[in-house]
């Protein structure tokens, strides 16, 4: 007991140096899209290792496009650190410089940027197999100029709620209970999703430029993605091979640690710096190209077999029980029974809200 007592006491925490450090460097998040559409830019600082705020906005700073020295257009400040170009109709044929002020007054640019004109998706393809659904993405051009590919994605999907609930209870009058309108239905939801990986692809070692099923995400069996409806909307970015190189740095950083035989930390590169100490480290890459996309949609039985959901309770509830089910324990009515009594289940059986979804149905649905 006592060698035990000894060795415990001579524990110390260990703080490395790293967790309390504190570098306040600038972080650039975003890309220019010369195609017409919208193009965000987020500014944040780094954080130390210990803290718990999630982000750091840059806040009161200004971001220019230039050209040859000139300024192009000025983004607009959102709020947050947040900005945005509306509307950028780019040449490829001249460079393109990001100036940005923070508002300490230093300033950062970027390297010189040419504008990538990024080839169509030729398609948007799926296969399946007794453990869930991959999906794929093609691409080719014809040219033979592109060769570095970055995509993302937003995914939606419909679910249901095991129990359609046509009445609800009112505890007043005779019956004590209205039906639902077809705004009140709660048996039908929506629910959104970013993509949150880097996924990359490259034919710089081939003759042709062309991508062959490169897979972007993979859907296991018996969840609620394709209970009834799911849709992908894949986005594609032509790189330059810089940029390419960067993603790929990134992606092995943030993705590809954890175990002794995976990459280590290493320092990230990027296309900025600051105009009067380019010895500080910046943190972000950013190019300009045209973007692509396209969306498919699945439905459930198009994937084979696709069983979702455990058992839900019911009951049929009589009338010296409808305060103790319907305002106690807060379940919702589902149908009348006989002359008197009504079906009922807990809420998360039948308000398909529960499970973090929303009722309203996407534009594109």
């Amino acid at each position: 007991m006592c060698i035990l007592l000894a060795t415990a006491g001579c524990k110390e925490k260990f703080d490395p140096p790293v967790v309390k450090a504190n570098h306040n460097f600038l972080v650039v998040d975003g890309f220019l899209n010369s195609g017409g559409d919208s193009s965000f830019i987020t500014l944040t600082r780094t954080r130390n290792l210990g803290d718990t705020i999630s982000s750091i906005p840059e806040l009161n700073a200004a971001i220019q496009l230039e050209s040859s020295g000139t300024s192009i257009d000025i983004a607009q400040n959102m709020g947050g650190g947040r900005f945005v170009f509306p509307s950028l109709n780019l040449s490829t044929a001249n460079p393109y410089r990001l100036r940005i002020v923070t508002f300490d007054g230093k300033q950062y640019m970027s390297d010189e940027m040419t504008v990538k004109t990024t080839p169509p998706i030729d398609s948007v393809n799926y296969t399946y197999n007794d453990k869930g659904v991959t999906i794929y993405v093609n691409t080719h051009d014809p040219s033979n100029n592109t060769r570095y590919y970055r995509w993302d994605y937003d995914e939606a999907w419909e679910y249901h709620a095991p129990y359609y609930s046509e009445i609800i209870y009112t505890g007043a009058g005779n019956p004590p209970y209205v039906y639902r309108t077809t705004d009140e239905l709660i048996f039908a939801c929506y629910r959104t999703r970013n993509s949150h990986k880097i996924f990359l692809g490259s034919s710089a070692g081939l003759q042709n430029d062309v991508i062959f099923q490169s897979p972007l995400q993979f859907i296991a069996r018996r969840t609620e993605e394709i209970s009834v409806r799911y849709s992908i909307n894949v986005r594609q970015y032509a790189l330059t091979k810089e940029a390419a190189a960067y993603w790929a740095n990134l992606k092995k950083t943030t993705e590809q640690l954890g175990s002794i035989f995976d990459a280590q930390p290493s320092q990230l590169k990027g296309n900025l710096r600051n105009v009067a100490d380019t010895s500080e480290p910046v943190l972000g890459f950013m190019s300009i190209s045209t973007v692509q996309s396209k969306r498919i949609f699945i439905r459930r039985g198009e994937v084979g077999e696709w069983t979702y959901g455990d058992f839900c309770p019911s009951w049929e509830i009589t009338p010296d029980s409808f305060d103790i089910y319907f305002n106690r324990y807060h379940y919702e009515a589902i149908t009348p029974k006989g002359r008197s009594n009504l079906q009922g289940a807990p809420a998360a059986c039948v308000d398909c809200r529960t499970s973090g979804g929303t009722l309203k149905k996407p534009d594109f649905w």
